[in-house]
Order: C-alpha cells, then structure tokens, then sequence
C-alpha cells in the first residue's frame, strides 16, 4: 500500500473559476495522507458534478468520487504519481469550474 505522505492546497497561486474567485466560491481541496484521497469541501447548496485531475503537462489521471456527507466528496489519489496536479472540481448549481493546485509526494 502507498501513501501520500505531504499535499498541499495552494489555490492562490491558481485563480481559474469561471465567474466568481475561488475564494468566493468556498472550494478547499486538502489530502488525507492515510487513505491517499483528495478531500474536497464545498457549499453546501450545490453539488459536484465531476472531479478530474491533470498533471502540469495535460495528462488525466483517472479518479472515482465518494460522497462522504453533504458538501464533501473525496478523490482517490492513490494511483497517481509524485508531481503537482490540477484538481479541477465541477460545481453543477454555480456552473463553475474550480482548479486547485496539488503537490503529491510519495
């Protein structure tokens, strides 16, 4: 079994939603470091419609979301390499597309 041993949530280096900022939105993205899963907290009034995650040079990463209670789903992670990620989360009610930067080391 692999674990993430150190991720990071740095969204003001990134400032990628379509219309409002992210920190308007509400959108935190934090990594559980025993599961090897993307945390993903957001309002509780709308809904994710996908999570995808992309390294810096464009390839996907496939990644199955788990509802965990209302306004939070986690990400598996743990088939991804070491490197910094994108993490896009797609609000369905704001219709807004979210992008945090990630860094995954193993």
């Amino acid at each position: 079994t692999e674990y993430i041993y150190f991720a990071k949530d740095t969204d003001k280096s990134i400032q990628a939603s379509v219309r409002p900022s992210t920190n308007e939105i509400g959108v935190s993205v934090s990594v559980d470091p025993t599961s090897g899963n993307a945390i993903i907290k957001y309002p509780m009034n709308d809904q994710v419609s996908s999570v995808t995650i992309n390294d810096i040079v464009g390839r996907s990463y496939e990644s199955n979301i788990q509802y965990l209670r209302e306004g939070v789903v986690s990400a598996n992670l743990i088939n991804i390499p070491s490197g910094m990620f994108i993490v896009n989360v797609n609000l369905k009610n704001a219709d807004v597309i979210v992008r945090k930067k990630v860094i995954v080391v193993r």
